[in-house]
């Protein structure tokens, strides 16, 4: 089916600790060309793309707060000046490009979170967990 005519859709991965979501996020990152020629895609965001969770700043942006080992890692960035709508643009920027789907995955992600990351997906795009 070519890609113009396929629903848009959003899988958002939720890997809960200790269960493999990082070798599933590292198998993502090294076959982003493979994805790409499907018309998927795992975006990395500028300003983290050696994170394997590629949606691992959004939790912390929605929470309002940056995790310990992610304040060592990344001191620079402030999680309260990051902008929840362009961080989100960014990571549905693939759609723009042909994309079909895009495959989000953090396991920092809560539950109380759902409606917040709804609020944020477009309304053209199909979202599935």
């Amino acid at each position: 089916m070519p890609r113009h005519t396929r629903k848009k859709q959003l899988v958002l991965h939720v890997g809960a600790p200790k269960t493999g979501s990082t070798y599933v996020q590292r198998r993502l990152q090294a076959n982003r060309a493979a994805l790409h020629a499907t018309g998927a895609a795992y975006p990395a965001l500028k300003a983290t793309p050696s994170i394997a969770g590629n949606a691992k700043l959004l939790p912390m942006v929605l929470a309002g707060a940056a995790q310990p080992k992610f304040r060592y890692k990344y001191p620079d960035i402030d999680v309260l000046s990051i902008n929840r709508r362009a961080l989100m643009d960014e990571l549905e920027a693939p759609f723009e490009d042909g994309a079909h789907t895009v495959i989000l995955s953090a396991e920092n992600f809560r539950s109380a979170q759902a409606g917040h990351v709804c609020g944020l997906i477009r309304k053209d795009v199909q979202a599935r967990v």
